[in-house]
């Protein structure tokens, strides 16, 4: 199950991440999380992940990523989850790159400071070697859109200091002046996006039915 939400399934990677986490110390609630889990499954079966290239588009096609944070949701810890997703995109193309459910090492203090992780996390590991490989394939410059929804970080992110953060760890600190640098590089840019309209809201925790199944067309997640 977790091959599959890695290759083709966004919407089952929290769910199999979250209970992964429990196999050393499983309990009767695993259980039915587990039996939740398998019956979604089943009744989401037929759910496929569509992609769409336009070879017109090779000139314009830009490198997507969709990175968010849930701030201490777990019961079980105070350590946030990051969520990224990254796409290729162009007026007639949409192409699923990467996506990933991870809970953080550390414990953030703030939204902001777990927005910043979950950042610096989808440039280091997606955004910024995605844009590297498809310069090499398409042979130019791939510019790289980073969307977030919480302006606080969008406005840390740039000027790379806020004095609300200024007792960050040193490993927090790491990470902030690495995305304030990295998005320095004209080729990247640091946009805002409406919270409803974050594609990987359902990376970062377990939401709701109706919220959850308005997430999945996002990614272009279609039952039928």
């Amino acid at each position: 199950l977790l091959y599959c939400a890695r290759m083709a399934r966004p919407d089952l990677c929290y769910a199999v991440n979250n209970l992964a986490r429990w196999v050393t110390k499983w309990n009767k609630l695993c259980d039915k999380c587990l039996c939740h889990l398998f019956s979604y499954v089943q009744t989401k079966v037929a759910a496929t992940m569509h992609a769409h290239v336009d070879t017109n588009d090779l000139d314009l096609v830009e490198i997507h990523a969709y990175p968010d944070a849930d701030l201490a949701g777990s019961f079980d810890s105070a350590r946030s989850t990051s969520g990224s997703f990254v796409h290729l995109s162009g007026p007639g193309t949409y192409y699923p790159l990467d996506w990933a459910s991870k809970r953080q090492t550390a414990t953030s203090h703030s939204t902001t400071e777990a927005e910043l992780i979950s950042a610096s996390r989808v440039l280091r590991e997606n955004l910024v070697p995605l844009m590297d490989l498809w310069a090499i394939l398409l042979q130019r410059p791939v510019k790289g859109i980073i969307h977030e929804d919480n302006m606080s970080t969008i406005t840390v992110i740039k000027t790379g200091y806020s004095p609300q953060l200024r007792h960050l760890a040193k490993h927090h600190r790491i990470s902030l002046g690495l995305v304030h640098e990295m998005c320095q590089d004209p080729d990247i840019d640091v946009v805002h996006v409406e919270t409803a309209r974050q594609k990987c809201d359902f990376l970062t925790r377990g939401l709701d039915r109706t919220n959850h199944e308005a997430s999945c067309p996002m990614t272009r997640v279609y039952t039928s």
